[in-house]
């Protein structure tokens, strides 16, 4: 009887703990996708602002704006 209650107690735990780390890694899978698509966002700004730089650069003693830093 006592080894049944056992078995039953260590089943209970063990299916605590799986339904606690399938949440966590369901959350986990979530936050990175979600990550995923900020650091695209982020590269494709920084892409932009590369280009507008090399263009100022280049043009930086001929235009007016790049002059007066806009």
């Amino acid at each position: 009887m006592a080894l049944i209650v056992k078995d039953i107690m260590a089943e209970a735990v063990v299916t605590v703990y799986v339904e606690n780390m399938a949440n966590l890694l369901t959350n986990e899978t979530v936050f990175l996708f979600g990550m995923k698509g900020e650091v695209r966002r982020l590269q494709a700004e920084l892409t932009r602002m590369q280009c507008f730089l090399k263009y100022a650069d280049e043009r930086q003693d001929q235009d007016e704006c790049v002059l007066s830093g806009t």
